[in-house]
């Protein structure tokens, strides 16, 4: 009787393990399926520019998240320096482009940004010229009129103010290189062509004609794609559902090494990193384009390491941030504050614990949000930081 009573203990046991263990592969699985099914929603898609001769004359990362229409692009900077495998040395990073082709151009982008970019995208100058005049010309505002001379005596000319280029006049807006200015300019040029082709995109008119599928044969011979000409149609139908007003803009942060002559991003790369964990945050917050705009940051130090406000604000700014107030946060007795504080003015928790990720700060407090009356001045800014001596940034 007792062995048999032990058996059927041993019996009952196994049973509830197995059920246990059933459940636990059901929802380990549930998860798994829910964040392959949210990944999918997000599309990664590295744009470059060829000159023709084989040089990646700007390097985009374009990403979006289906659901919210939210959309970023990444400048990633030709002279980017880095240690790079695939060419066994220190180089720039356009270096592989042109020595090594797209694939392997693709991968060590990857490496820097901690994530996979399935789709990737090379247009031709010229190619790229036909398809702004296939689009109706791209939207462009040029700050100052433009009347310079290159090397070989080239003149380039561009209208000022707000003005819409054809193919010809977004290739000069594009390639020309005044004396006065640096390669940082000419890069912000190049990537608001490629914001603003993906806009044009969007445009009504060039959906029904530019993305239809019996005209698209005519056009993907103007794209050197990964992807099947299907695929590729699939992905710039996606393109067109980005939102424009919601594109936010990224650079690389770092410092040039004038020995060298290469950009060292900062904190050997991890930053960049970082900043696409918070964009890609940011582009799943549902809202309209009023709600996703830039935060506003006040950033005091509540330390006595000096300058270390200004330090974080730059960072800060670099990942589309805007930084309003910095200074020393009022101390008591002068102590140090032992631990970072994010103090929320607006109410908007997602966006709090997408800072709070950032910058690793998990200490939110969510000030009472009351609306503006004789008696009550609102906050100035959305977010105020005090920096604490755990701060790790």
């Amino acid at each position: 009787m007792n062995a048999s009573a032990e058996k059927k203990g041993l019996v009952l046991l196994f049973g509830m393990f197995a059920i246990i263990l059933g459940v636990v592969v059901f929802l380990v699985r549930n998860i798994n399926n829910q964040a392959e099914s949210e990944e999918e929603l997000i599309v990664l898609t590295l744009i470059v520019i060829d000159d023709g001769k084989g040089n990646a004359v700007s390097t985009e990362v374009f990403l979006m998240y289906e659901p919210t229409g939210k959309g970023a692009v990444f400048d990633i900077p030709g002279n980017l320096g880095a240690i790079y495998s695939s060419l066994g040395r220190v180089d720039r990073i356009d270096q592989v482009y042109k020595e090594r082709g797209i694939e392997t151009y693709k991968t060590e982008i990857e490496k820097l940004i901690g994530k996979k970019i399935p789709n990737s995208l090379v247009i031709t100058m010229d190619d790229f010229s036909t398809l702004t005049d296939i689009l109706g010309g791209l939207k462009i505002f040029v700050p100052s009129p433009v009347d310079v001379k290159d090397e070989n005596g080239q003149r380039y000319l561009l209208p000022s103010g707000a003005v819409t280029l054809d193919g010809d006049k977004i290739r000069t807006y594009m390639m020309y290189k005044s004396e006065d200015e640096n390669d940082d300019s000419r890069d912000v040029r190049r990537r608001n062509a490629i914001v603003q082709f993906i806009s044009a995109i969007n445009e009504p008119e060039n959906e029904k004609s530019f993305l239809d599928k019996n005209n698209f044969s005519s056009y993907s011979k103007f794209f050197n794609s990964n992807s099947s000409e299907d695929s590729l149609l699939s992905l710039l139908n996606k393109f067109s559902k980005v939102d424009p007003e919601r594109i936010i803009v990224n650079t690389t942060k770092g410092k040039f090494n004038s020995n060298l002559g290469l950009f060292i991003p900062d904190n050997n790369g991890q930053f960049l990193k970082e900043v696409m964990n918070l964009t890609l945050s940011s582009l799943r917050v549902e809202g309209n384009s009023q709600e996703s705009r830039y935060y506003v940051l006040e950033v005091l130090n509540g330390t006595d390491i000096s300058g270390l406000a200004a330090r974080t604000t730059t960072k800060l700014e670099s990942a589309g941030y805007k930084v309003d107030i910095t200074g020393n946060a009022e101390r008591e007795n002068n102590a140090e504050y032992e631990n970072t504080i994010i103090i929320d003015h607006i109410g908007n928790s997602d966006a709090a614990n997408a800072l709070g990720s950032f910058i690793r700060c998990s200490n939110i407090q969510e000030e009472e949000v009351r609306p503006e009356t004789e008696g009550f001045e609102a906050a100035k800014t959305d977010f105020t930081i005090i920096i604490g001596k755990d701060f790790r940034f």
